[in-house]
């Protein structure tokens, strides 16, 4: 299944991006996302070699060159599913930014779920003034694996940890 490329790729050379950059990927297979990096560097080993774990999820669209890049790390990955945005991954690592592009890496928010709010029901309770009775609250449980869009974007994800932590 292929990605739509939305915006200009940004080689490494180039400065980060100052605007909001979104591309549309696809869900990959941490098995076919372990063969691509087995692949890319058959002799590396100790802190060289990689794996994609249970706790990550590959997304990306090489033969577009969609792909994360140098100033992505913590954006999130986001789908859509029945008209509302959930967050499913935020940006962790890929290979260089150089075309052939290699998949990205994220980590898989549903493996850190109940982690997540076991910490959420630690913090304290947020005063009611701050809290907003018609916000709808963030869904943290497995999704199914449609076509996914990836914001890359720290704003985002600062958006919604604020909306996390004003629960």
């Amino acid at each position: 299944m292929l990605g739509q490329l939305i915006f200009p790729r940004l080689p490494e050379s180039l400065p980060p991006a100052i605007t909001l950059q979104e591309a549309e990927v696809s869900l990959l297979d941490n098995e076919d996302c372990n063969a691509y990096y087995r692949y890319s560097d058959p002799n590396a080993t100790g802190s060289k070699s990689v794996g994609v774990f249970d706790d990550m999820v590959c997304a990306g669209d090489p033969m577009n060159g969609t792909s994360i890049c140098r100033g992505d790390s913590g954006g999130p990955l986001v789908c859509p599913l029945g008209g509302v945005w959930y967050l499913f991954g935020l940006t962790s690592w890929s290979a260089e930014c150089r075309f052939p592009v290699g998949p990205s890496v994220f980590t898989n928010l549903s493996y850190f779920a109940d982690w997540i709010k076991q910490h959420q029901k630690e913090a304290p309770t947020p005063s009611s003034i701050m809290a907003s009775s018609t916000q709808k609250q963030p869904a943290l449980s497995p999704v199914l694996k449609p076509r996914m869009t990836v914001l890359l974007s720290a704003q985002f994800l600062l958006l919604w940890l604020s909306l996390v932590s004003a629960q």
